[in-house]
């Protein structure tokens, strides 16, 4: 299962029976080595939700429990670059499309003193003939190529007149990432006017909507869409229906006057799912033509494990040790973890 998450994660097979997920806890006295690829990305979008900014910050973190003094040899992704120019715009968008896997850009990498580059070059792999001590960090990288990369979550705004004194947001947040994983403590934080009075939040059933894409906020919809907060019976139907999604996911919204900002957090948001949320801002004036232009822009926070967002991989990971000598049994084969992690540091969307 933890390779079958690698797999789809990152584009990589993970063809040398390495595990994942299950070794969580570590320092166990077992003969093992775990490799942690950690990103923290910062993503800017704008208000048509193009990427327009972009920077990830990754490294590889080595943590070795082996007993002697064995070389390692960890392969990366076969297609990586590093400081290049090379390749086309939409060459991950036609991967993607055929179901390859994506090229991997960095921007540049440095290494551990103790890494030996021979087969890098050629080969993308890294050897450590001398394992250092304790935990150490194998390789810095960054990517900042926003053409190259595929965002883990798209989020969408729309605003529509409920009434003279009140607007509605509809907000809807889609994880673009792989179905079987899920990103943990997701927040949505949605500053607003300061000629707000109250403000109310509620997540919505995606029939209500009308079905499918976009951010919806035709008069068809916002009529279905009033029911959530109009006759008693509506809003029980609604909230029957919502009650297995938000128990799932653990939603919860809020709302802090004093700050003027609604909260919307997840416990846990699977991969290829959308959510929505509606928001009625009711205004202390007429002023609904500011609100779009005074809201925002709206950041989200997510920690994403066995994801990488810039795709790069661990192919394999061996471990050598000389041979035990003439009718001696050799050691049994270490126990090698590789695990993924992504968090976003600032991940922005405009208004």
């Amino acid at each position: 299962q933890g390779a079958a998450a690698l797999a789809a994660a990152t584009g990589v097979s993970n063809t040398d029976g390495v595990g994942g997920a299950a070794a969580a806890a570590g320092g166990s006295g077992r003969d093992e080595i775990f490799v942690d690829v950690v990103e923290k990305i910062s993503l800017t979008f704008n208000a048509s939700g193009s990427l327009v900014a972009s920077d990830i910050d990754g490294a590889i973190q080595v943590r070795s429990f082996l007993n002697g003094k064995p070389e390692i040899r960890l392969a990366l992704n076969e297609d990586l670059s590093i400081g290049g120019r090379g390749g086309s715009p939409f060459a991950n968008d036609y991967a993607y499309a055929a179901g390859r896997s994506p090229m991997v850009m960095l921007d540049d990498a440095n290494f551990h003193e103790a890494v030996n580059l021979d087969h890098f070059e050629r080969e993308r792999i890294l050897t450590l003939n001398h394992l250092p001590e304790g935990e150490f960090t194998l390789m810095n990288y960054r990517c900042s190529n926003t053409t190259m990369i595929r965002p883990p979550f798209q989020m969408s705004v729309s605003v529509s007149e409920a009434s003279s004194y009140s607007v509605d947001l509809i907000v809807t947040l889609k994880g673009d990432f792989p179905g079987k994983l899920h990103a943990t403590n997701v927040c949505v934080q949605i500053p607003v006017p300061k000629a707000v009075s109250k403000a109310t939040a509620r997540p919505i059933p995606l029939e209500t909507i009308g079905g499918g894409g976009g951010g919806g906020g035709g008069g068809g919809a916002m009529q279905g869409l009033g029911a959530l907060f109009g006759r008693r019976s509506a809003a029980d139907v609604a909230e029957a229906n919502l009650k297995s999604v938000v128990a799932s996911t653990g939603q919860t919204t809020d709302y802090s006057d004093r700050e003027k900002v609604v909260t919307w957090s997840f416990a846990k948001l699977p991969g290829d799912t959308e959510h929505r949320l509606l928001v009625r801002l009711s205004l202390s004036n007429n002023a609904q033509t500011n609100v779009r232009r005074e809201c925002g822009p709206v950041n989200l926070t997510f920690t994403i494990p066995m994801y990488s967002t810039s795709k790069l991989g661990v192919r394999s990971l061996h471990v050598s040790r000389p041979s035990a000598g003439l009718g001696k049994p050799d050691a049994p084969a270490p126990y090698r973890w590789i695990r993924y992690l992504t968090k976003a540091t600032s991940y922005v969307f405009r208004l």
